[in-house]
């Protein structure tokens, strides 16, 4: 996974981008496991100083992108409230794309004539029945019946 993790018109502290990336990356290693997605994580700070704003974006393997964002007095507090939009939008998405891929029509398997050499034996014991099919000698797939060779 590919985490860029950056902030604009404030300062950055190590702890600051501990906490975004172990409740938003987290969150998407437990949905989207072994897949290789691209998150950009943004924080930024209104002129006024009193707003900060969390801006999640995720790049989804094979589809969307998904985007939430989140505004609060208390930074730790947009990044609880982004990774609870972006876990539940995950969700959807992946039971969405999950849900279409088990209504898809599939594809009906032919089954195949039998040959000559397929056989039914039922029990391996001397003086059983076994039955075959030979389509080479008869229009229809009717059994024939032939007694136990002794081998």
């Amino acid at each position: 996974m590919n985490i860029k993790i950056h902030a604009r018109q404030m300062e950055m502290s190590d702890s600051l981008r501990n906490y975004a990336e172990r409740h938003i990356a987290d969150q998407l290693t437990t949905i989207y496991k072994g897949q290789a997605a691209t998150l950009d994580i943004e924080f930024s700070e209104a002129v006024g100083g009193r707003e900060r704003t969390c801006k999640v974006t995720v790049f989804v393997p094979k589809g969307k992108t998904l985007v939430a964002s989140a505004q609060d007095a208390n930074i730790y507090a947009a990044i609880d409230i982004c990774a609870e939009k972006i876990s539940r939008g995950l969700r959807h998405y992946k039971e969405k794309r999950q849900d279409a891929v088990r209504q898809s029509p599939r594809p009906v398997e032919q089954i195949s004539p039998a040959t000559p050499a397929d056989t039914f034996d039922e029990n391996d014991d001397a003086g059983e029945v076994e039955v075959e099919f030979d389509t080479s000698a008869h229009e229809t797939d009717e059994p024939v019946v032939t007694e136990p060779s002794d081998a």
